[in-house]
């Protein structure tokens, strides 16, 4: 079973930039990049994230070229508090088992077709559709 969260973050992203939209963030970001996240392996989003983290430090351009990204990734991680939030019961009810980490726990929830409503569609608000 792969994991959901970075596939739920790697789409996330999909929706905000096209190849050519990467492209340019690379181009406007190449500084910043090697600055900030030179250890950071490329993939899922990972840069992204590593610029994300450094918002307040980003050259002007970079800043320009990632802020769709970081209302995005605000915006997803509002959503994943929210999840959190409203699903604690169905979590320990139905994931209690699952180990923490590389989206084992939303992978479980997203299996599982006895979650409340609630939660179902808090998945749906991060971009994972629940079992039916």
């Amino acid at each position: 079973m792969k994991p959901a969260l970075p596939a739920a973050v790697v789409i996330s992203f999909g929706l905000m930039y096209s190849p050519v939209g990467a492209q340019n963030l690379y181009e406007s970001c190449a500084y910043d990049i090697s600055y900030h996240c030179a250890e950071v392996k490329p993939g899922d989003g990972r840069i992204a994230s590593c610029l994300y983290t450094h918002t307040a430090t980003l050259t002007d351009a970079c800043y320009a070229a990632t802020d769709g990204v970081s209302r995005l990734m605000e915006t997803f991680f509002d959503r994943l508090g929210t999840l959190k939030e409203v699903c604690t019961q169905d979590v320990a009810t139905h994931c209690a088992s699952e180990e923490i980490g590389d989206g084992r726990i939303l992978q479980c929830l997203s299996d599982t077709k006895a979650i409340s409503k609630n939660c179902s569609a808090s998945l749906s608000s991060v971009g994972l559709t629940p079992a039916e």
